[in-house]
Protein backbone atom coordinates (compact mmCIF):
# COMPACT_ATOMS: atom_id res chain seq x y z
CA UNK A 1 0.00 0.00 0.00
CA UNK A 2 1.30 3.49 -0.89
CA UNK A 3 0.57 6.30 1.56
CA UNK A 4 0.12 9.82 0.15
CA UNK A 5 1.31 11.71 3.23
CA UNK A 6 2.86 11.21 6.62
CA UNK A 7 -0.41 11.67 8.50
CA UNK A 8 -2.05 8.78 6.63
CA UNK A 9 1.06 6.66 7.13
CA UNK A 10 1.33 7.17 10.86
CA UNK A 11 -2.41 6.91 11.46
CA UNK A 12 -2.30 3.48 9.88
CA UNK A 13 0.83 2.51 11.77
CA UNK A 14 0.07 3.83 15.27
CA UNK A 15 -3.65 4.67 15.06
CA UNK A 16 -2.84 8.14 16.35
CA UNK A 17 -3.19 11.51 14.59
CA UNK A 18 -0.80 14.34 13.78
CA UNK A 19 2.42 12.35 14.37
CA UNK A 20 5.61 13.66 12.82
CA UNK A 21 8.67 11.41 12.63
CA UNK A 22 12.01 13.17 12.85
CA UNK A 23 15.11 11.74 11.15
CA UNK A 24 16.96 11.79 14.43
CA UNK A 25 14.53 9.35 15.98
CA UNK A 26 12.25 11.56 18.07
CA UNK A 27 8.49 11.84 17.96
CA UNK A 28 7.18 14.93 19.75
CA UNK A 29 3.75 16.02 20.75
CA UNK A 30 3.10 19.66 21.61
CA UNK A 31 -0.55 20.49 22.31
CA UNK A 32 -1.72 17.50 20.33
CA UNK A 33 1.57 16.55 18.59
CA UNK A 34 3.29 13.53 20.17
CA UNK A 35 6.54 13.90 22.04
CA UNK A 36 8.43 10.85 23.16
CA UNK A 37 11.79 9.20 22.66
CA UNK A 38 11.85 5.89 20.87
CA UNK A 39 14.54 3.83 19.29
CA UNK A 40 15.84 5.34 16.06
CA UNK A 41 16.36 1.83 14.79
CA UNK A 42 12.78 0.83 15.56
CA UNK A 43 11.41 3.91 13.81
CA UNK A 44 13.58 3.34 10.75
CA UNK A 45 12.58 -0.30 10.56
CA UNK A 46 8.88 0.47 10.75
CA UNK A 47 9.11 3.17 8.08
CA UNK A 48 11.20 1.01 5.73
CA UNK A 49 8.78 -1.86 6.11
CA UNK A 50 5.80 0.23 5.02
CA UNK A 51 6.91 3.00 2.70
CA UNK A 52 10.01 4.66 1.31
CA UNK A 53 10.89 8.06 2.71
CA UNK A 54 10.57 9.67 -0.74
CA UNK A 55 6.85 8.79 -0.88
CA UNK A 56 6.03 10.72 2.30
CA UNK A 57 4.67 14.26 1.94
CA UNK A 58 4.13 16.16 5.18
CA UNK A 59 0.69 17.73 5.48
CA UNK A 60 0.40 21.29 6.75
CA UNK A 61 -0.67 21.81 10.31
CA UNK A 62 -3.76 23.87 11.20
CA UNK A 63 -3.66 26.33 14.09
CA UNK A 64 -5.16 25.64 17.49
CA UNK A 65 -8.60 26.58 16.12
CA UNK A 66 -8.36 24.10 13.28
CA UNK A 67 -7.76 26.76 10.61
CA UNK A 68 -5.13 26.52 7.89
CA UNK A 69 -5.67 30.18 7.04
CA UNK A 70 -8.23 32.94 7.36
CA UNK A 71 -8.61 36.30 5.57
CA UNK A 72 -10.41 39.37 6.91
CA UNK A 73 -8.89 42.00 4.55
CA UNK A 74 -8.52 44.55 7.32
CA UNK A 75 -5.33 46.11 5.96
CA UNK A 76 -4.47 44.41 2.65
CA UNK A 77 -5.66 41.98 -0.01
CA UNK A 78 -3.82 39.26 1.95
CA UNK A 79 -2.32 37.50 -1.11
CA UNK A 80 -5.62 37.45 -3.00
CA UNK A 81 -5.37 38.81 -6.54
CA UNK A 82 -7.56 39.46 -9.55
CA UNK A 83 -8.14 36.58 -11.93
CA UNK A 84 -8.33 37.37 -15.63
CA UNK A 85 -9.40 40.98 -16.16
CA UNK A 86 -10.74 41.34 -12.62
CA UNK A 87 -9.12 43.64 -10.09
CA UNK A 88 -9.29 43.37 -6.30
CA UNK A 89 -9.28 46.24 -3.81
CA UNK A 90 -9.99 46.77 -0.14
CA UNK A 91 -13.47 48.22 0.44
CA UNK A 92 -14.74 49.79 3.66
CA UNK A 93 -18.36 50.34 2.58
CA UNK A 94 -19.42 46.71 2.64
CA UNK A 95 -18.01 44.05 4.94
CA UNK A 96 -19.16 40.99 6.81
CA UNK A 97 -16.85 41.32 9.79
CA UNK A 98 -14.28 43.84 10.99
CA UNK A 99 -14.27 47.00 8.86
CA UNK A 100 -13.17 45.94 5.35
CA UNK A 101 -13.83 43.41 2.63
CA UNK A 102 -12.28 42.53 -0.74
CA UNK A 103 -14.04 44.17 -3.70
CA UNK A 104 -13.81 42.28 -7.01
CA UNK A 105 -14.56 44.36 -10.11
CA UNK A 106 -13.72 44.68 -13.81
CA UNK A 107 -14.90 41.16 -14.64
CA UNK A 108 -15.10 40.53 -18.39
CA UNK A 109 -15.90 36.80 -18.20
CA UNK A 110 -17.53 34.53 -15.65
CA UNK A 111 -14.22 32.92 -14.63
CA UNK A 112 -12.73 36.33 -13.82
CA UNK A 113 -12.79 36.78 -10.06
CA UNK A 114 -10.57 36.67 -6.98
CA UNK A 115 -7.91 34.01 -6.48
CA UNK A 116 -5.22 32.85 -4.08
CA UNK A 117 -2.49 30.23 -4.49
CA UNK A 118 -2.64 27.25 -2.14
CA UNK A 119 0.50 25.67 -0.72
CA UNK A 120 0.64 22.07 -1.97
CA UNK A 121 2.64 21.07 1.10
CA UNK A 122 -0.30 22.19 3.23
CA UNK A 123 -3.18 21.07 1.02
CA UNK A 124 -2.56 17.45 0.11
CA UNK A 125 -4.16 15.39 -2.63
CA UNK A 126 -6.69 12.97 -1.16
CA UNK A 127 -7.10 14.93 2.07
CA UNK A 128 -10.40 16.63 3.02
CA UNK A 129 -10.76 20.26 4.10
CA UNK A 130 -13.42 22.84 4.90
CA UNK A 131 -13.72 25.96 2.68
CA UNK A 132 -15.90 28.92 3.61
CA UNK A 133 -16.45 32.61 2.76
CA UNK A 134 -19.00 35.40 2.98
CA UNK A 135 -19.98 36.85 -0.40
CA UNK A 136 -22.04 39.89 -1.40
CA UNK A 137 -23.27 41.23 -4.75
CA UNK A 138 -25.47 44.25 -5.46
CA UNK A 139 -26.58 43.66 -9.07
CA UNK A 140 -30.27 44.00 -8.27
CA UNK A 141 -30.98 40.29 -8.92
CA UNK A 142 -30.08 36.88 -7.50
CA UNK A 143 -26.66 35.67 -8.68
CA UNK A 144 -24.98 32.30 -8.26
CA UNK A 145 -21.46 32.72 -6.88
CA UNK A 146 -19.16 29.73 -6.70
CA UNK A 147 -15.81 28.65 -5.30
CA UNK A 148 -13.52 26.54 -7.46
CA UNK A 149 -10.10 24.90 -7.45
CA UNK A 150 -7.61 24.99 -10.33
CA UNK A 151 -4.75 22.49 -10.48
CA UNK A 152 -2.28 23.12 -13.30
CA UNK A 153 1.13 22.14 -14.64
CA UNK A 154 2.95 22.38 -17.95
CA UNK A 155 0.55 19.86 -19.50
CA UNK A 156 -2.61 21.83 -18.77
CA UNK A 157 -5.11 22.59 -16.03
CA UNK A 158 -8.06 20.91 -14.34
CA UNK A 159 -10.92 22.72 -12.63
CA UNK A 160 -13.03 21.40 -9.77
CA UNK A 161 -16.21 22.91 -8.34
CA UNK A 162 -16.00 23.24 -4.55
CA UNK A 163 -19.32 24.88 -3.67
CA UNK A 164 -21.78 27.58 -4.71
CA UNK A 165 -24.58 29.67 -3.28
CA UNK A 166 -27.45 31.81 -4.52
CA UNK A 167 -26.57 35.31 -3.35
CA UNK A 168 -29.46 37.73 -3.08
CA UNK A 169 -28.68 41.28 -4.12
CA UNK A 170 -27.57 43.35 -1.13
CA UNK A 171 -27.24 40.41 1.29
CA UNK A 172 -24.10 38.80 2.66
CA UNK A 173 -24.38 35.08 1.90
CA UNK A 174 -22.48 32.09 3.23
CA UNK A 175 -20.46 30.13 0.64
CA UNK A 176 -19.26 26.86 2.18
CA UNK A 177 -18.30 23.22 1.77
CA UNK A 178 -17.01 21.61 4.96
CA UNK A 179 -16.05 18.32 3.26
CA UNK A 180 -14.04 18.96 0.10
CA UNK A 181 -11.39 16.44 -0.90
CA UNK A 182 -8.46 17.64 -3.00
CA UNK A 183 -8.68 15.75 -6.33
CA UNK A 184 -5.82 13.57 -7.56
CA UNK A 185 -4.60 16.08 -10.14
CA UNK A 186 -1.00 17.27 -10.28
CA UNK A 187 0.32 20.81 -10.40
CA UNK A 188 -0.03 24.11 -8.63
CA UNK A 189 -3.29 24.83 -6.79
CA UNK A 190 -5.30 28.04 -7.03
CA UNK A 191 -8.48 28.71 -5.06
CA UNK A 192 -10.81 31.19 -6.72
CA UNK A 193 -14.30 32.70 -6.48
CA UNK A 194 -16.29 33.35 -9.67
CA UNK A 195 -19.73 33.02 -11.29
CA UNK A 196 -20.78 29.89 -13.25
CA UNK A 197 -19.75 29.48 -16.87
CA UNK A 198 -22.35 30.69 -19.42
CA UNK A 199 -24.39 32.36 -16.66
CA UNK A 200 -23.78 35.82 -18.16
CA UNK A 201 -23.26 37.21 -14.64
CA UNK A 202 -20.32 39.62 -14.77
CA UNK A 203 -21.33 41.65 -11.74
CA UNK A 204 -18.81 42.96 -9.27
CA UNK A 205 -18.91 41.31 -5.85
CA UNK A 206 -17.37 41.37 -2.38
CA UNK A 207 -15.79 38.59 -0.32
CA UNK A 208 -14.95 38.52 3.36
CA UNK A 209 -14.40 36.16 6.32
CA UNK A 210 -12.44 33.55 4.34
CA UNK A 211 -11.83 30.39 6.36
CA UNK A 212 -10.03 27.22 5.24
CA UNK A 213 -10.04 24.64 8.00
CA UNK A 214 -9.94 21.02 8.98
CA UNK A 215 -12.60 18.73 7.58
CA UNK A 216 -16.07 19.27 9.04
CA UNK A 217 -15.38 22.69 10.59
CA UNK A 218 -17.99 25.32 9.59
CA UNK A 219 -17.36 29.05 9.77
CA UNK A 220 -19.35 31.48 11.92
CA UNK A 221 -20.74 33.31 8.86
CA UNK A 222 -24.53 33.68 8.92
CA UNK A 223 -26.38 34.65 5.76
CA UNK A 224 -28.10 38.02 6.20
CA UNK A 225 -25.67 39.44 8.71
CA UNK A 226 -22.88 41.94 7.99
CA UNK A 227 -22.73 45.56 6.84
CA UNK A 228 -24.10 46.62 3.45
CA UNK A 229 -24.07 50.13 2.00
CA UNK A 230 -27.28 51.40 0.45
CA UNK A 231 -26.37 50.24 -3.07
CA UNK A 232 -29.84 48.95 -3.89
CA UNK A 233 -31.25 52.45 -3.96
CA UNK A 234 -28.48 53.62 -6.28
CA UNK A 235 -29.04 50.70 -8.64
CA UNK A 236 -32.75 51.49 -8.82
CA UNK A 237 -32.25 55.26 -9.19
CA UNK A 238 -31.68 56.93 -12.53
CA UNK A 239 -28.02 57.82 -13.15
CA UNK A 240 -27.53 60.65 -15.62
CA UNK A 241 -24.21 60.34 -17.44
CA UNK A 242 -22.94 62.92 -19.92
CA UNK A 243 -20.11 61.83 -22.26
CA UNK A 244 -18.28 64.94 -23.50
CA UNK A 245 -15.43 65.20 -25.97
CA UNK A 246 -14.29 64.97 -29.56
CA UNK A 247 -14.62 62.22 -32.22
CA UNK A 248 -13.59 59.54 -29.74
CA UNK A 249 -16.62 60.38 -27.61
CA UNK A 250 -18.74 60.68 -30.76
CA UNK A 251 -17.63 57.19 -31.79
CA UNK A 252 -15.94 57.79 -35.12
CA UNK A 253 -15.15 54.47 -36.75
CA UNK A 254 -17.83 52.53 -34.83
CA UNK A 255 -21.32 53.85 -34.24
CA UNK A 256 -21.92 54.48 -30.56
CA UNK A 257 -18.20 54.20 -29.74
CA UNK A 258 -17.45 53.40 -26.10
CA UNK A 259 -20.83 54.77 -25.03
CA UNK A 260 -22.85 51.74 -26.12
CA UNK A 261 -20.50 49.40 -24.26
CA UNK A 262 -20.62 51.60 -21.17
CA UNK A 263 -24.42 51.42 -21.18
CA UNK A 264 -24.30 47.64 -21.58
CA UNK A 265 -21.74 46.96 -18.83
CA UNK A 266 -23.50 49.22 -16.36
CA UNK A 267 -26.67 47.22 -16.97
CA UNK A 268 -24.66 44.04 -16.34
CA UNK A 269 -23.53 45.46 -13.01
CA UNK A 270 -27.16 45.97 -12.01
CA UNK A 271 -27.68 49.63 -12.90
CA UNK A 272 -31.03 49.31 -14.59
CA UNK A 273 -31.74 53.01 -15.06
CA UNK A 274 -28.90 54.61 -17.01
CA UNK A 275 -29.73 57.89 -18.74
CA UNK A 276 -27.04 59.04 -21.15
CA UNK A 277 -27.60 62.78 -21.60
CA UNK A 278 -26.40 65.47 -23.98
CA UNK A 279 -27.61 67.60 -26.89
CA UNK A 280 -26.65 65.04 -29.56
CA UNK A 281 -27.88 61.57 -30.46
CA UNK A 282 -31.16 59.82 -29.72
CA UNK A 283 -32.75 58.25 -26.66
CA UNK A 284 -32.58 54.74 -28.08
CA UNK A 285 -30.27 52.81 -30.41
CA UNK A 286 -29.12 49.21 -30.68
CA UNK A 287 -26.11 47.11 -31.66
CA UNK A 288 -25.23 43.43 -31.84
CA UNK A 289 -23.02 42.13 -29.05
CA UNK A 290 -22.14 38.51 -28.35
CA UNK A 291 -24.82 37.39 -30.77
CA UNK A 292 -27.58 39.47 -29.18
CA UNK A 293 -29.24 42.75 -30.02
CA UNK A 294 -28.53 45.23 -27.23
CA UNK A 295 -30.33 48.56 -26.75
CA UNK A 296 -28.56 51.64 -25.44
CA UNK A 297 -29.15 55.33 -24.87
CA UNK A 298 -27.33 57.26 -27.61
CA UNK A 299 -27.39 60.82 -26.20
CA UNK A 300 -23.99 62.51 -25.84
CA UNK A 301 -21.92 65.67 -26.36
CA UNK A 302 -19.18 64.37 -28.64
CA UNK A 303 -18.00 66.52 -31.58
CA UNK A 304 -15.59 65.25 -34.22
CA UNK A 305 -12.54 67.42 -34.84
CA UNK A 306 -13.00 69.65 -31.79
CA UNK A 307 -10.26 71.11 -29.59
CA UNK A 308 -10.64 72.22 -25.97
CA UNK A 309 -11.34 75.82 -27.02
CA UNK A 310 -11.77 77.50 -30.39
CA UNK A 311 -8.41 77.63 -32.20
CA UNK A 312 -7.29 79.68 -35.17
CA UNK A 313 -5.77 79.14 -37.58
CA UNK A 314 -6.51 75.46 -38.07
CA UNK A 315 -7.12 75.12 -41.82
CA UNK A 316 -10.66 74.22 -42.86
CA UNK A 317 -11.74 73.21 -39.36
CA UNK A 318 -14.25 76.00 -38.93
CA UNK A 319 -15.99 75.99 -35.56
CA UNK A 320 -14.03 73.59 -33.44
CA UNK A 321 -14.13 74.69 -29.80
CA UNK A 322 -15.76 72.29 -27.32
CA UNK A 323 -16.05 75.02 -24.71
CA UNK A 324 -17.87 77.31 -27.13
CA UNK A 325 -20.15 74.55 -28.43
CA UNK A 326 -21.26 73.46 -24.98
CA UNK A 327 -21.96 77.06 -23.98
CA UNK A 328 -23.95 77.80 -27.15
CA UNK A 329 -26.17 74.78 -26.51
CA UNK A 330 -26.43 75.46 -22.77
CA UNK A 331 -25.59 71.76 -22.58
CA UNK A 332 -24.68 71.31 -18.92
CA UNK A 333 -27.53 73.34 -17.48
CA UNK A 334 -30.03 71.60 -19.74
CA UNK A 335 -28.86 68.05 -18.97
CA UNK A 336 -27.92 68.41 -15.27
CA UNK A 337 -25.82 65.20 -15.30
CA UNK A 338 -24.78 63.28 -12.22
CA UNK A 339 -21.55 62.21 -13.89
CA UNK A 340 -19.52 63.86 -16.64
CA UNK A 341 -17.04 61.78 -18.66
CA UNK A 342 -14.65 64.14 -20.43
CA UNK A 343 -12.07 63.06 -23.01
CA UNK A 344 -10.66 66.00 -24.97
CA UNK A 345 -7.25 67.04 -26.31
CA UNK A 346 -6.38 64.65 -29.13
CA UNK A 347 -6.98 67.37 -31.76
CA UNK A 348 -4.96 69.84 -29.70
CA UNK A 349 -2.08 67.38 -29.88
CA UNK A 350 -2.46 66.76 -33.62
CA UNK A 351 -2.20 70.56 -33.98
CA UNK A 352 0.99 70.38 -31.87
CA UNK A 353 -0.28 72.89 -29.32
CA UNK A 354 1.88 73.56 -26.23
CA UNK A 355 0.68 71.74 -23.12
CA UNK A 356 0.88 75.01 -21.15
CA UNK A 357 -1.83 76.48 -23.40
CA UNK A 358 -3.88 73.30 -23.16
CA UNK A 359 -3.69 73.51 -19.37
CA UNK A 360 -5.20 77.01 -19.39
CA UNK A 361 -7.95 75.92 -21.78
CA UNK A 362 -8.78 72.90 -19.64
CA UNK A 363 -9.22 75.16 -16.62
CA UNK A 364 -11.57 77.38 -18.62
CA UNK A 365 -13.62 74.38 -19.74
CA UNK A 366 -13.80 72.78 -16.27
CA UNK A 367 -14.73 76.08 -14.63
CA UNK A 368 -17.65 76.42 -17.03
CA UNK A 369 -18.87 72.85 -16.47
CA UNK A 370 -18.62 73.12 -12.69
CA UNK A 371 -20.55 76.40 -12.69
CA UNK A 372 -23.57 74.74 -14.33
CA UNK A 373 -23.19 71.30 -12.77
CA UNK A 374 -25.23 70.22 -9.69
CA UNK A 375 -23.09 70.54 -6.56
CA UNK A 376 -23.11 66.81 -5.83
CA UNK A 377 -22.17 65.77 -9.38
CA UNK A 378 -18.68 64.79 -10.52
CA UNK A 379 -16.40 65.29 -13.53
CA UNK A 380 -14.02 62.51 -14.57
CA UNK A 381 -11.22 63.89 -16.72
CA UNK A 382 -9.99 61.09 -18.96
CA UNK A 383 -6.52 60.76 -20.48
CA UNK A 384 -6.41 60.51 -24.28
CA UNK A 385 -5.60 57.24 -26.12
CA UNK A 386 -2.39 56.60 -28.00
CA UNK A 387 -2.17 57.69 -31.66
CA UNK A 388 0.53 57.90 -34.31
CA UNK A 389 -1.21 59.96 -37.02
CA UNK A 390 -0.33 63.65 -37.53
CA UNK A 391 2.94 63.33 -35.69
CA UNK A 392 1.51 61.67 -32.62
CA UNK A 393 4.07 59.90 -30.45
CA UNK A 394 4.21 58.38 -26.97
CA UNK A 395 6.14 61.27 -25.40
CA UNK A 396 3.75 63.97 -26.65
CA UNK A 397 0.75 61.98 -25.49
CA UNK A 398 2.33 61.25 -22.10
CA UNK A 399 3.09 64.94 -21.60
CA UNK A 400 -0.48 65.92 -22.39
CA UNK A 401 -1.98 63.21 -20.17
CA UNK A 402 0.24 64.40 -17.31
CA UNK A 403 -1.28 67.84 -17.85
CA UNK A 404 -4.80 66.40 -17.70
CA UNK A 405 -3.96 64.67 -14.41
CA UNK A 406 -2.40 67.84 -13.03
CA UNK A 407 -5.53 69.86 -13.79
CA UNK A 408 -7.80 67.20 -12.27
CA UNK A 409 -5.63 67.02 -9.15
CA UNK A 410 -5.65 70.82 -8.82
CA UNK A 411 -9.44 70.83 -8.63
CA UNK A 412 -9.64 67.75 -6.44
CA UNK A 413 -7.14 69.15 -3.91
CA UNK A 414 -9.25 72.30 -3.64
CA UNK A 415 -12.36 70.29 -2.79
CA UNK A 416 -13.97 70.20 -6.22
CA UNK A 417 -15.66 67.07 -7.54
CA UNK A 418 -13.12 66.43 -10.29
CA UNK A 419 -11.09 63.22 -10.65
CA UNK A 420 -8.56 61.91 -13.13
CA UNK A 421 -9.36 58.68 -15.01
CA UNK A 422 -6.61 56.91 -16.96
CA UNK A 423 -8.42 55.90 -20.15
CA UNK A 424 -5.07 55.62 -21.91
CA UNK A 425 -4.00 52.94 -19.44
CA UNK A 426 -6.89 50.60 -20.27
CA UNK A 427 -5.87 50.39 -23.95
CA UNK A 428 -3.12 48.45 -25.64
CA UNK A 429 -1.55 51.35 -27.52
CA UNK A 430 -1.70 51.26 -31.32
CA UNK A 431 -3.10 47.70 -31.27
CA UNK A 432 -6.46 49.14 -30.23
CA UNK A 433 -6.55 51.73 -33.05
CA UNK A 434 -8.17 51.59 -36.48
CA UNK A 435 -6.15 51.85 -39.68
CA UNK A 436 -6.24 55.65 -39.42
CA UNK A 437 -3.90 55.34 -36.38
CA UNK A 438 -6.01 57.90 -34.56
CA UNK A 439 -9.34 56.44 -33.42
CA UNK A 440 -9.98 53.34 -31.31
CA UNK A 441 -11.18 50.23 -33.09
CA UNK A 442 -14.04 48.06 -31.86
CA UNK A 443 -11.86 46.34 -29.28
CA UNK A 444 -10.57 49.69 -28.06
CA UNK A 445 -14.05 51.15 -27.67
CA UNK A 446 -15.17 48.01 -25.85
CA UNK A 447 -12.26 48.32 -23.40
CA UNK A 448 -13.09 51.97 -22.83
CA UNK A 449 -16.72 51.10 -22.10
CA UNK A 450 -15.68 48.50 -19.53
CA UNK A 451 -13.20 50.92 -18.00
CA UNK A 452 -15.77 53.68 -17.56
CA UNK A 453 -18.33 51.20 -16.19
CA UNK A 454 -15.86 50.16 -13.48
CA UNK A 455 -14.98 53.78 -12.68
CA UNK A 456 -18.65 54.69 -12.29
CA UNK A 457 -19.47 51.56 -10.30
CA UNK A 458 -16.66 52.16 -7.82
CA UNK A 459 -17.58 55.84 -7.51
CA UNK A 460 -21.24 55.11 -6.80
CA UNK A 461 -20.45 52.41 -4.26
CA UNK A 462 -18.02 54.69 -2.44
CA UNK A 463 -20.62 57.48 -2.38
CA UNK A 464 -23.43 55.55 -0.71
CA UNK A 465 -24.37 55.83 2.97
CA UNK A 466 -23.69 52.77 5.07
CA UNK A 467 -26.64 50.80 6.38
CA UNK A 468 -25.85 48.22 9.05
CA UNK A 469 -27.79 45.00 8.58
CA UNK A 470 -25.99 43.01 11.25
CA UNK A 471 -28.36 40.85 13.27
CA UNK A 472 -27.90 41.16 17.01
CA UNK A 473 -27.13 37.85 18.63
CA UNK A 474 -26.79 36.82 22.26
CA UNK A 475 -23.56 35.09 23.17
CA UNK A 476 -23.41 32.81 26.17
CA UNK A 477 -19.96 32.43 27.68
CA UNK A 478 -19.25 29.01 29.08
CA UNK A 479 -16.45 28.59 31.58
CA UNK A 480 -13.71 26.24 30.33
CA UNK A 481 -13.72 22.79 31.92
CA UNK A 482 -11.55 22.40 35.00
CA UNK A 483 -8.27 20.60 34.35
CA UNK A 484 -7.31 17.96 36.92
CA UNK A 485 -3.54 17.58 36.87
CA UNK A 486 -2.55 14.00 36.07
CA UNK A 487 -6.06 12.86 35.03
CA UNK A 488 -4.93 11.45 31.67
CA UNK A 489 -7.97 9.15 31.30
CA UNK A 490 -10.46 11.99 32.04
CA UNK A 491 -12.42 10.07 34.68
CA UNK A 492 -12.44 13.04 37.05
CA UNK A 493 -9.81 11.77 39.49
CA UNK A 494 -6.03 11.41 39.54
CA UNK A 495 -4.97 7.94 40.61
CA UNK A 496 -2.76 5.00 39.68
CA UNK A 497 -4.84 4.28 36.56
CA UNK A 498 -3.58 7.55 35.07
CA UNK A 499 0.04 6.58 35.74
CA UNK A 500 -0.56 3.22 34.06
CA UNK A 501 -2.11 4.96 31.02
CA UNK A 502 0.85 7.32 30.61
CA UNK A 503 3.32 4.46 31.03
CA UNK A 504 1.59 2.47 28.31
CA UNK A 505 1.41 5.50 26.05
CA UNK A 506 5.16 6.02 26.30
CA UNK A 507 5.63 2.58 24.74
CA UNK A 508 2.92 3.20 22.11
CA UNK A 509 0.34 0.82 23.51
CA UNK A 510 -2.27 3.24 24.86
CA UNK A 511 -3.93 6.55 23.98
CA UNK A 512 -4.07 9.54 26.32
CA UNK A 513 -7.52 11.13 26.62
CA UNK A 514 -6.55 14.46 28.17
CA UNK A 515 -3.20 15.81 26.99
CA UNK A 516 -3.17 18.95 29.12
CA UNK A 517 -3.70 16.94 32.31
CA UNK A 518 -0.72 14.77 31.38
CA UNK A 519 1.64 17.73 30.99
CA UNK A 520 2.59 17.73 34.68
CA UNK A 521 5.64 20.00 34.45
CA UNK A 522 3.81 22.46 32.15
CA UNK A 523 6.48 22.55 29.44
CA UNK A 524 3.90 21.85 26.69
CA UNK A 525 5.37 18.38 26.10
CA UNK A 526 4.47 14.95 27.43
CA UNK A 527 7.46 12.74 28.14
CA UNK A 528 9.21 10.57 30.73
CA UNK A 529 9.68 13.58 33.04
CA UNK A 530 5.91 13.93 33.37
CA UNK A 531 5.65 10.25 34.30
CA UNK A 532 8.26 10.70 37.06
CA UNK A 533 6.38 13.68 38.47
CA UNK A 534 3.06 11.82 38.28
CA UNK A 535 4.46 9.00 40.40
CA UNK A 536 5.85 11.51 42.88
CA UNK A 537 2.49 13.30 43.14
CA UNK A 538 0.69 10.00 43.64
CA UNK A 539 3.02 9.06 46.49
CA UNK A 540 2.41 12.42 48.16
CA UNK A 541 -1.38 11.99 48.16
Amino acid sequence: MVYKNIKTFVQSLFKKTNIFIRKWGFIKMKKGVLKKIISAGTTAAMITACISASAIQAAGVPDSNGNYFTNSFESSTENWSGRGSASVNINNRNYYDGSNSLYVSGREAEWNGASIALDSSMFVIGETYSFSAAVLQTSGKDVTIQMSLQQSNEDGASYTHITDCTAKSGEWTKLENTEFTIPANSGDMVLYIETPEASGDLCSFYIDAIQVSTSGKPSSVVTGQGVVSNTSSSNDSTIKIMPIGDSITFGLGETGGYRKYLNYFLNQKGYSKVDMVGPEGTNSASFNYNGKSVSYDDNHAGYSGFTIKQQYPIPSWGENGLYERLKSKNAIKQAQPDIVLLIIGTNDMTANRPTSECEKDLHTLIDYILADLPSDSIIFMGSIPEFTAYGGNPQRIANYNSTVKKVADDYSSSGKNVKFADVHGCLNGAYDLTDDNLHPNGTGYEKMGKFWANVIDEYIIASQPVVTTTTTTTTTTTAPPQIIIGDTNSDGVFNVADVVMLSKWLISSESITDWESGDINADNFIDIFDLVMMKRLLLEQ
